[in-house]
């Protein structure tokens, strides 16, 4: 499943700005994002199985921003709101992936895709151990 959403988040360091400001503001920045998502995605929803992948492909017009500083906890939770996703815990949501499009276009693409944990298994995708040896269960 893809959407594009016509819209560019604050940053971290711009939201922790507005947050530090007025507390009710940035509250309603977040309220804002998922009536976006709502608005823009209008009915659709996921129907496939879960967990689930999610990849974020924001657009940028330079190479002065910093990937760490995407913020997509509002559309996440404007993803839930409008019922396209269960959820977006551990449960469901398993992996998010950020790759960055530079380009003149000011959206973000959000791909969302069945995330098979036994197949990427077998693949040798996933390793059954941590750094420190113990066993890591799935």
């Amino acid at each position: 499943m893809k959407i594009r959403l016509n819209y560019i988040p604050p940053n971290w360091n711009e939201y922790i700005n507005i947050e530090r400001t007025n507390k009710y503001k940035a509250n309603a920045l977040k309220q804002q994002e998922k009536q976006l998502v709502k608005l823009t995605i209008r009915g659709m929803k996921y129907d496939s199985s879960y967990p689930i992948k999610i990849v974020f492909r924001p657009h940028y017009s330079s190479l002065r921003q910093d990937l760490d500083n995407f913020r997509y906890k509002g559309l996440l939770d404007g993803l839930v709101s409008a019922k396209v996703i269960e959820n977006d815990n551990l449960k469901h949501i398993q992996k998010i992936e950020i790759e960055p499009i530079f380009d003149d276009v000011e959206c973000v693409d959000i791909e969302i895709a069945a995330l098979d944990r036994y197949k990427q298994k077998e693949r040798g995708d996933i390793n059954e151990s941590n750094m420190y040896g113990k066993e890591v269960r799935f």
